[in-house]
């Protein structure tokens, strides 16, 4: 699912969000709208969530929707908000377009790519993302001794890329990065391409020498040297993307006003509860930050470079899209 806390150069102006206790904001900002503890169960707004399918990852899915309503109904207890429990939450992005358009959703967790598609459905003023450990920049990595110096060697080579959720620009990115060397591009561009959710397998294809590269998230592999120092020795970056956000959770223009400061206030205070712990740790976040939509702004100019070059992705999500 994913998303929320952080970067004081740009975290939202959300009034309130930076204060010392973001606790204590969400029941000062309640207790503003004039809205007495008592009384919110009967005015506050019926609140629909969905999650994007692609976001689950290796989770198991039962696993993932139990927790989600675990932190869903510690929500409704602790701001007395009126949530859809019966959500599925893990929907296809097809259904999740649907619902936005008809007005039947609230919110949406959603990878880059689903994002930068229904972008203008969303409210550019309050966004939660996710934090994670280290930098988020991919990496092309490839054998020291091997001799390649930049994408143009890797021309008809096999490519290794890392398959989790956290890699949904991935593949935009390749495109670009061989459009510049003529002939066939992205996946093209390369002999093979296999995919595997694993890091160390992905990371040992090239050591082994199964592949020529890999494709995989930097602060991944840093794990993986520390346990095998020959990784660090013999693996070597020849390209590495700008940083880049794996997704967003995202609020629709047409939500209510007080929804909209109720779930943005709950979803940044995840990490402070047990059970928003469990949710983070399901999806392998440290927290969610709430931010605005130019926090994904380079984001966004990567997808829509790549789709001017005539990227599309294996879903079909930018096929046809007007951004």
């Amino acid at each position: 699912m994913s998303l929320l806390a952080g970067n004081p150069h740009h975290t939202a102006s959300v009034a309130g969000l930076a204060s010392p206790s973001r606790r204590a904001w969400l029941m000062r900002s309640l207790l503003g709208l004039g809205i007495a503890r008592r009384e919110v169960a009967a005015s506050a707004p019926f609140l629909r969530l969905s999650i994007s399918d692609s976001l689950l990852g290796e989770a198991n899915l039962n696993d993932a929707r139990a927790a989600m309503k675990v932190w869903i109904s510690r929500v409704m207890q602790d701001v007395q908000a009126r949530v859809d429990i019966n959500a599925e939450f893990f929907e296809r992005f097809e259904v999740i377009a649907h619902k936005l358009e008809s007005g039947a959703l609230d919110s949406a967790a959603l990878n880059a790519v689903e994002y930068w598609r229904l972008r203008p459905m969303f409210d550019p003023s309050i966004l939660a993302c996710p934090t994670y450990t280290g930098t988020q920049q991919l990496q092309v990595l490839v054998r020291r001794d091997a001799g390649y110096q930049s994408i143009a060697d890797l021309k008809n080579k096999r490519l290794m890329v890392h398959q989790s959720p956290r890699m949904s620009t991935a593949m935009a990115w390749l495109h670009l990065l061989t459009v510049p060397h003529g002939g066939p591009v992205g996946a093209r561009f390369f002999a093979d391409i296999q995919h595997a959710s694993r890091p160390q397998q992905v990371v040992l294809s090239v050591f082994f020498r199964k592949a020529e590269a890999c494709l995989i998230l930097a602060p991944v592999v840093s794990p993986l040297g520390e346990l095998n120092p020959q990784l660090s020795k013999q693996l070597v970056a020849i390209e590495t993307s700008p940083e880049l956000v794996a997704g967003a959770y995202a609020l629709s223009k047409q939500t209510h006003p007080k929804a909209k400061q109720i779930l943005a206030g709950s979803m940044s205070l995840m990490a402070e509860s047990v059970s928003g712990r469990q949710v983070l740790s399901l999806f392998q976040l440290q927290d969610l930050r709430i931010r605005n939509a130019s926090h994904m702004y380079p984001t966004m100019d990567l997808i829509d470079k790549a789709v001017a070059k005539g990227w599309q992705d294996e879903h079909g999500i930018v096929r046809g899209a007007t951004s």
